[in-house]
């Protein structure tokens, strides 16, 4: 084409969506009104590079959402078959309202001008640029780059859609959107023939200006003078793309920089962090277990005048505090990431709530007009560093002024997604959602205020005589529905809440329908809080009746016959008459019970969680209510009969643990059925111990009931099926669920609940609704009347039992908390909760020992995992020597029964020969023995037993749900013995001189990993030469034991010990309350060390891993610094895992030294000390470690300053030190009776 040429005429190509007609020459398109899709056309040519094809709106219709959509597509729309929209043609990329779509998934969030809003008369066009770039065009004004590397032979398209009726290309397409200089050639009729390439050089350098000129930063505020009401604003900002995600202040990209590189988060982030979306959005995992390790930082430094913002996409209303955002020097590739940003001590300026900190410590205590905690979801923040140095950060899109001043000019963004922020997304800046946000804060602050309008009364609510005078009501406590301008009583006078806690903190009083009797405890427990406010729950009595009482904002302005609890002190009148009184209601969390009673002799008692807190006022007036006050945090509480009272019906209670005795029912609360939330066909009787259909011949179903707590470890949950009709098909169906149950809809049956819920029904295992087996070996559908069917939680398994009879783990969910469900479903009619007994642990059929036995196996004290307060709790396990042992996995074969506290694994039937896979519980540990002994063996059956050794992902669901057959179907390694065949997989290796099949019962078979990797197998613990080294040497591959039982082999027990569950006895922790340390002859140090039982794992020094002033005695039990100062590190020789401690004695100081003793853990193994120098202090020790001393910490290598330790600098002869791995991979130090805090959280299975 030469430079002279005239363009060809831009035209609709004939093929098009089948609601379009093509008129004036194949150049306007216009849709069927009474159609809002069907209304694809395209170029009939491919476009030339540099070419805009632009079309005119001709004609809008208000009928439809929606509107017109452009883009390119690589399909040729003479062969291809059209869709009825753009977004599902494939290889397309489309501009649809302010969003870029590729393919239909989205491509660029904000990006130009919404089309939505373009009226009749304006223009858009769509360019592919000669570098291979995609431009849109409105009215003529490039939107900048919205897609790379387009394919070089493109059609374009638009889409008449919605309320785009009829379209016509533009008069000046052919040549451009405008100057033919400014915008380059027009549309093409090749793919081939590149524009200019003809010898005019004029036209190559104009089109080398058309490239540098899209690639050129656009002002911030950039003129849209579209035509028509539907246009944007006469000043839109243009977001830029390729800038980090917004437009900043109206800066550049500096030279140098790539205006491409759009802002991301760096791989690298907290290790609690998710990260999706091309690295765009970050979330944090288990966000109602984990607070904090939720840091992100982006990829590369900010650059000047860069705006970096994030969208809140997720809040969970559970935690204090929220989002915090701020800079930082440190390279997210160097950085050791902390719990949270404010922790680290140099080069960070955070801002966390409304204030700001500069390494960690305030500086500004009131910065901006908003507060962090206080955001909602979908609200932005961001944050810029200005080209003169100071730091600005942005809520909304308002600036909020300089927080910081000659920052430095290399920063790093960094977001912390702490406490109720668990989800945010980096975003574009865009005007008009910043306009809708702060219209949403506007409209919540006039809300808040003009909304003190008392709410309307219930229909049933009539004069006081109507509400008083009915029996029913008078017997039961219930509150009042006449309460606080922002309270309402629900459920039937049960509970009462605020419905909007987000939005105000007061007003939220209630009192109970009639006075309190004397001796009458008011109780009530915390539902739900909202922790952006102060303050909690208040309660108490007053004189005042709910009828005559004009509502205050909060319980304590009251200044006449009123006493309440107000944090931990009691007001009476509106005056604090006890300062410090009682446990604090400001601490307790959902689930946690405050209640109130007044003597008959007038004095008035407080109790928290069960326990009173004594007298806090006398001479009570004789008729008062009870009242509680929903302020600040409280948004919802329920009164609680006091049979249902007991120990706090979650793990989140702040209230240290109530002392249990498995062996005394009477110490542990009854467990009920939920008297509150059941099916409308449900009844409960007898206190909550009985649940019936009473219409059981005419309705069959609506009839779920629940537990009336969460089950504890090891509580068997059973249920006596006392009524059975003769009339429907299926029967009784039982299981657990995670979510509270009156945060559920209730379904007709109890299979089809969701959130976290398994259910047995027949010979079915359902999870939320869904079948994950049918082939249980029992059948619930086969129960008689009489019959006993029982759930019972064991760490994260499921156990059923039939009669008693432990039936085996059939699946595990990992949540906190899970109630028992029971569906009187068909035949069922009527259950009762049978009396609680111990759970029959291997070896241990009756807890007739007494107390005397019980304190023989106490163990010495440890602080609860649990225990937010780091108080001393008690939980006296008599049977902890059981816990000590290792134990199979509830993954097994179809054909296996695991009985004895899952130590004993036994085919269900002679004649079961697949199927019959045990795998270890847990992996193998090197220098640990993993031993069995056969307990059962059928002569009538040749063959024998397989034993070995497997790295099977266990955790893998798909695995979890399809067991291997036998051995040798494995989908995995797996090393082991079949007679005297020594295989790896399908592979023979050797032949064994001894033979698996030579054994009886009562023999003993062991498998040890050694720390080198090899694997060994004895038998009788004889070392018979089998042994296996081709193991993977990569010690973060788990490898479990694995047995099948077939041939002769009937049963096999697990016989060998994880070593000792506490510092010094085979026993589980024990938790003691303070109040027994001076009464316990255990509180004493030097019994401590004499309590170790020779039987149990015995821990030593290791002799290879030694300082060069280190000597080892008593059979390297004991080590000793022979001379100097340093350079005496010693390493036990094996591994600490998940759930055991191990204590060392101070036998001897040296005063003349300055310094003491360091503790701590490595992560890897040091096998030589070529291959793990060991540094001159254990404080230099790089990571993975984790290492304490009196003035320094060491964490993963690095060295920070401490007074974490410095209880060690206090250390005599005589001091006990413990360490201990707690099982959710926490370390903690023990020196002496001093129990400190976690040195370090997310260790590995082992440590050393």
């Amino acid at each position: 084409m030469s430079p002279t040429a005239v363009a060809p005429v831009a035209t609709f190509h004939r093929r098009c969506g089948k609601r379009i007609t093509l008129t004036n020459g194949n150049r306007t398109a216009m849709r069927n009104v009474s159609e809002f899709n069907h209304g694809l056309v395209f170029s009939a040519e491919p476009l030339l590079q540099d070419g805009v094809f632009e079309v005119r709106i001709d004609e809008k219709i208000q009928a439809w959402s929606g509107s017109i959509e452009i883009g390119v597509t690589t399909v040729n729309p003479e062969t291809a078959e059209l869709p009825p929209c753009a977004t599902k043609l494939r290889n397309s990329w489309v501009m649809s309202g302010i969003s870029v779509l590729k393919d239909g998934l989205l491509l660029v969030e904000s990006y130009g001008v919404d089309l939505e809003k373009l009226a009749r008369g304006d223009r858009v066009g769509v360019q592919r640029t000669s570098r291979g770039e995609l431009v849109f065009y409105v009215n003529g004004e490039p939107q900048g780059i919205a897609a790379r590397d387009l394919p070089r032979c493109v059609y374009a398209l638009v889409n008449l859609y919605g309320k785009c009726a009829q379209v016509s290309i533009s008069s000046d397409s052919a040549s451009g959107a405008g100057d033919p200089g400014e915008y380059g050639g027009s549309v093409g009729v090749s793919c081939e023939e590149p524009i200019g390439a003809g010898p005019s050089s004029s036209s190559s350098s104009s089109q080398q200006a058309i490239s540098q000129n899209i690639d050129r930063p656009m002002s911030v505020e950039m003129s849209v003078t579209g035509g028509g009401g539907g246009a944007a604003p006469a000043s839109v900002p243009i977001p830029i793309p390729g800038e980090g995600g917004g437009t900043g202040g109206g800066g550049g990209v500096a030279p140098g920089n790539d205006p491409h590189d759009k802002l991301r988060f760096h791989t690298r982030c907290g290790s609690l962090v998710k990260l999706s979306a091309n690295c765009r959005t970050a979330e944090r995992r288990r966000p109602l277990d984990e607070f904090n390790n939720g840091v992100v930082m982006t990829h590369r430094p900010l650059w000047d005048n860069e705006l970096f913002e994030i969208r809140i996409d997720r809040l969970v209303d559970k935690w204090s505090g929220s989002i915090e955002v701020g800079v930082t020097t440190h390279c997210p590739s160097a950085l050791q990431f902390p719990a949270t940003m404010t922790n680290l001590r140099s080069g960070t300026i955070m801002m966390s709530g409304c204030g700001i900190l500069t390494n960690g410590k305030g500086t500004r205590r009131e910065y901006g007009e908003f507060n962090l905690d206080e955001l909602r979801e979908g609200d932005r923040v961001g944050m810029m560093r200005k080209a003169n140095g100071n730091l600005h950060y942005y809520i909304n899109g308002r600036d909020q002024g300089v927080a910081a001043t000659r920052v430095a000019q290399t920063l790093w963004g960094v977001i912390d997604l702490y406490g109720m922020t668990i989800k945010v997304t980096i975003v574009d800046r865009d005007e008009r959602e910043q306009r809708n946000l702060v219209t949403r804060r506007n409209h919540l602050l006039m809300t808040g205020q003009v909304q003190e309008l008392p709410l309307v009364l219930p229909q049933s609510i009539g004069s006081p005589s109507d509400v008083d005078c009915s029996p029913s009501s008078v017997d039961r406590l219930l509150f009042h529905p006449m309460c606080g301008s922002h309270a309402s009583v629900t459920h039937s006078g049960r509970t009462a809440l605020r419905p909007n806690a987000s939005d105000d903190f007061n007003n939220g009083v209630v009192l109970t329908r009639r006075p309190l009797r004397p001796n009458e405890l008011f109780q009530v427990r915390l539902e739900r809080v909202v922790t952006k406010w102060a303050g909690s729950i208040e309660m108490g009595v007053t004189t005042h009746s709910p009828t005559e009482l004009d509502f205050p904002f909060t319980m304590t302005n009251v200044r006449s016959g009123t006493w309440m609890m107000t944090g931990n002190g009691v007001m009476h009148n509106g005056i604090t008459v006890i300062e410090q009184y009682g446990q604090n209601l400001d601490r307790l969390q959902v689930g946690d019970r405050v209640g109130v009673v007044r003597k008959d002799d007038g004095t008035l008692h407080f109790w928290v969680n069960g326990i009173d807190q004594g007298p806090a006022a006398t001479n009570v007036a004789e008729r008062v209510y009870g009242v509680i006050d929903l302020y600040g945090q409280a948004a919802q509480a329920s009164i609680v009969d006091t049979s249902e009272c007991g120990t706090p019906d979650t793990g989140n209670s702040t209230i240290s643990n109530t002392t249990l005795f498995p062996c005394a029912p009477s110490g542990e609360p009854r467990m009920r059925f939920n008297t509150a939330v059941h099916g409308r066909n449900a009844h409960i009787l007898a206190s909550g111990l009985t649940a019936c259909r009473p219409k059981a011949l005419a309705e069959f179903n609506d009839a779920i009931v629940f537990s009336s707590r969460p089950l504890r470890q090891r509580e068997l949950f059973e249920i006596v099926l006392e009524t059975v009709v003769d009339r429907w098909n299926g029967s009784i169906e039982i299981g657990v669920t995670a979510m509270r149950p009156d945060e559920l809809s209730l379904p007709s049956t109890a299979t089809d609940l969701e959130h976290d819920t398994i259910m047995v029904s027949g010979t079915t295992l359902l999870l939320n609704g869904f079948t994950v087996r049918s082939d249980l070996p029992f059948d619930l559908d086969a129960l008689g009347q009489g019959s006993r069917v029982g759930v019972m939680r064991n760490g994260d398994a499921i156990h059923f039992f039939i009669n008693g009879t432990d039936l085996g783990a059939f699946y595990e969910s990992r949540a906190p908390n899970l109630y028992a469900v029971v569906d009187l479903y068909g035949q069922c009619a009527q259950v009762s909760i049978t009396a609680p007994a111990p759970y029959p642990h291997a070896g241990v059929t009756a807890c007739g020992a007494g107390l005397q036995s019980l304190a023989d196996l106490r163990a010495p004290y440890a602080i609860s995992e649990n225990s937010q307060s780091l108080q001393a709790t008690s939980v006296i396990q008599p049977l902890a020597l059981v816990e000590s042992k290792h134990r199979w996995s509830c993954i097994t074969g179809s054909s296996v029964t695991l009985m004895h506290n899952w130590t004993l694994a036994a085919r269900c039937t002679n004649s079961a020969l697949s199927h019959c896979l045990v795998f270890s519980d847990r992996p193998l540990v090197a220098g640990e023995t993993f031993e069995i002994r056969i307990t059962e063996m059928n002569p009538l059956y040749a063959g024998c037993l397989r034993v070995g050794a497997t790295d099977l992902n266990l955790s893998d669901e798909h695995v979890r749900k399809n067991i291997p057959i036998s051995m040798r179907r494995i989908p995995a390694n797996v090393w082991y013995v079949s007679g005297n065949e020594v295989r790896h997989n399908s592979t023979l290796l050797a032949r064994s001189l001894a033979s698996l099949e030579w054994l009886r019962v009562g023999d003993r078979i062991a498998i040890e990993l050694t720390p080198a990797r090899t694997l060994r197998i004895l038998l009788n613990s004889e070392d018979m030469n089998i042994g296996f080294t081709n193991l993977p040497s990569d010690q973060s591959q788990d490898v479990f034991a694995v047995v099948e039982l077939i041939g002769a082999t009937m049963a096999v027990q697990v016989i060998s010990s994880q070593g000792p569950s506490s510092p010094l006895r085979p026993c589980s922790l024990r938790l003691q309350d303070s109040l027994e340390l001076g009464l316990d002859p255990l509180n004493k140090q030097d019994s401590m060390l004499e309590s170790i039982d020779s039987d149990s794992l015995a821990m030593e020094f290791s002799e290879v891993h030694l300082g060069k002033n280190v000597t080892l005695h008593e059979e390297r039990r004991s080590a000793s610094r022979a001379q100097s100062y340093n350079q005496a590190i010693v390493c036990l020789s094996k591994p600490l895992c998940k759930g055991h401690s191990v204590s060392v004695r101070v036998n001897s100081v040296n005063t003349l030294w300055k310094g003491t003793i360091a503790v701590g853990a490595l992560g890897v193994a040091p096998v030589t000390g070529q291959q793990f120098p060991f540094p001159t202090s254990a404080i230099l020790f790089r990571r993975p470690c984790w290492i304490a001393t009196h003035d320094y910490v060491n964490i993963n290598g690095t060295k920070t300053q401490s007074r974490y330790a410095e209880v060690l600098d206090s250390i005599v002869p005589g001091t006990v030190i413990t360490l201990t791995l707690t099982h959710a991979g926490s370390l903690l130090i023990g020196c002496g009776s001093t129990q400190l805090e976690e040195l370090a959280t997310g260790l590995p299975h082992h440590v050393y």
